[in-house]
């Protein structure tokens, strides 16, 4: 796993499926973000243009330290990024139930992704990437069950599924990206 952040001035690196659903909601301008698990930052400097304030959380420490250092990087005003260390599979950031847009990147947890939508205010998107099926940071991806579950309460804006071939089990799991709205 990639600790530093990777200058990326022109947001080459930036999910392609995150850009599709800054677009998909328009103006952000006024709206505030939380960026959870912010990871090495690679997304969070682009929410930040586009966002009035965004919080990044985190449980590790060197990362929400290089959100910091980077800022100065992307010429960010001071406050723009708050950031907060947190463990996440125990708790959620107050902003979850207040913020307009939350983005959730190469983490799934059904357990973490339930509790988010269930705080998250009405209105609010929720932007959902999980790691892909055979990605570095694979660990769990859900069932087109749990997948069916975590949706019934919240319209969904786009998704996009990729079903996991296993030779272990006859269980398919899926990986997905979606913008959620409740």
């Amino acid at each position: 796993m990639r600790v530093e952040h990777q200058f990326d001035p022109e947001y080459r690196f930036v999910s392609p499926a995150l850009k599709k659903a800054i677009q998909k909601i328009g103006d952000c301008k006024e709206l505030s973000c939380l960026d959870m698990p912010v990871g090495n930052g690679r997304n969070v400097f682009y929410l930040a243009n586009h966002f009035k304030n965004i919080t990044a959380v985190d449980l590790n420490n060197k990362f929400i330290n290089n959100i910091h250092t980077d800022s100065l990087k992307y010429n960010l005003k001071a406050g723009v990024i708050k950031t907060s260390i947190l463990n996440l599979e125990k708790e959620l950031p107050i902003e979850t139930a207040s913020c307009d847009f939350i983005a959730t990147i190469h983490y799934f947890d059904y357990s973490f992704l339930s509790l988010v939508i269930d705080q998250m205010k009405k209105g609010a998107y929720f932007f959902i990437e999980t790691p892909n099926c055979n990605g570095g940071n694979f660990f769990k991806l859900p069932t087109e069950q749990e997948i069916n579950n975590l949706f019934k309460n919240v319209a969904v804006v786009f998704i996009d599924k990729h079903s996991c071939k296993s030779n272990n089990s006859p269980i398919k799991n899926i990986s997905f990206k979606c913008l959620l709205n409740k």
